[in-house]
């Protein structure tokens, strides 16, 4: 459940209303995303049927869906740096460590997950939100959607676990 990715430290008093704050002009898309977030019934279909099976490659066993993720890793961490680099040169690293903070600070979405989702949250779920965050503090300058396409897959009930070469999503 989301609560175990953030049981191991607490959240200072306060830290969301200090990270809106430092937020700025993204403070209402920030907001709107993590209310979006909070939404989002974590991987509620995995593993079921869909209309648009034809169009992606399938996975439908978990174990399965974390070696697409393994092999997809490389892809995951040169975007996630490239971002970092990009907002550092900005000048938007601090408002995306902001982001990041009043996600942290605010994120609860409700306890109804298939219990696999805890396998899967702390590294592969945790990191697609942060870096849709980074994508909407830099969307002006670099209109990338690559965790954010991850989300969506999310909010579909499902989990983008890689993209094959072709650019086929790969989903669990």
């Amino acid at each position: 459940m989301v609560s175990a990715i953030r049981s191991d430290y607490t959240i200072p008093k306060g830290l969301g209303p200090r990270a809106l704050k430092k937020l700025g002009r993204f403070r209402d898309p920030v907001k709107r995303f993590v209310e979006h977030a909070n939404a989002i019934g974590w991987l509620e279909r995995a593993g079921r049927p869909e209309p648009w099976d034809a169009k992606v490659i399938r996975v439908w066993d978990l174990e399965e869906a974390k070696r697409a993720d393994e092999r997809f890793a490389p892809v995951n961490e040169a975007v996630w740096t490239s971002l970092g680099d990009i907002g550092k040169a900005l000048g938007r690293f601090e408002i995306m460590e902001a982001a990041e903070s009043y996600w942290i600070a605010e994120f609860a979405p409700a306890p109804t997950e298939p219990s696999y989702v805890e396998e899967i949250l702390p590294a592969q779920i945790e990191s697609d939100l942060v870096g849709a965050l980074r994508e909407i503090i830099l969307h002006d300058a670099v209109p990338v959607r690559f965790f954010r396409h991850a989300i969506d897959w999310y909010a579909k009930g499902h989990w983008r676990c890689a993209i094959d070469p072709t650019g086929r999503p790969i989903v669990f």
